[in-house]
């Protein structure tokens, strides 16, 4: 049965890397739905006197959301900001390979669904970006 599989598998691996174009859509537009939910929500000066972990939290997701949109956008966006993308990918280089971008997915997508907020809307807002992040580093590790 794991025979008959395993040419299956191989395909999808091999139509993921060959079409990674969707994926790295996919995974931009998760980084920027981040990037506007963890902006709005550093607007909230409560947050830093009542909530400092959940504030900090979001900063951390400001800088993820910005490394993601750096490590997915085109090329052409950055070289014109004094080349991000080559700088992000030199200063982090297991950034630049599949496994480690994937991992890095994972964990930002992980550390988004355990962080919850209180409020119910948030709290869906961070499940779909978090199931979303670490399906888009699932799909990058098969």
């Amino acid at each position: 049965r794991q025979a008959a599989a395993n040419p299956a598998i191989q395909q999808v691996k091999a139509y993921i890397q060959e079409n990674h174009g969707s994926l790295k859509v996919f995974c931009f537009c998760i980084a920027l739905a981040l990037l506007t939910t963890s902006v709005l929500s550093l607007v909230s000066i409560f947050k830093v006197a009542f909530q400092p972990f959940h504030y900090l939290f979001s900063v951390y997701n400001v800088i993820f959301a910005l490394a993601i949109a750096i490590m997915d956008g085109k090329p052409e966006w950055y070289r014109r900001c004094g080349d991000l993308q080559r700088k992000v990918f030199s200063a982090a280089p297991i950034l630049a390979s599949h496994l480690g971008r994937a991992c890095f997915y994972l964990y930002v997508g992980s550390i988004n669904l355990v962080m919850l907020p209180d409020n119910r809307l948030w709290k869906l807002i961070y499940i779909v970006i978090g199931c979303s992040l670490c399906v888009a580093g699932g799909i990058m590790i098969a």
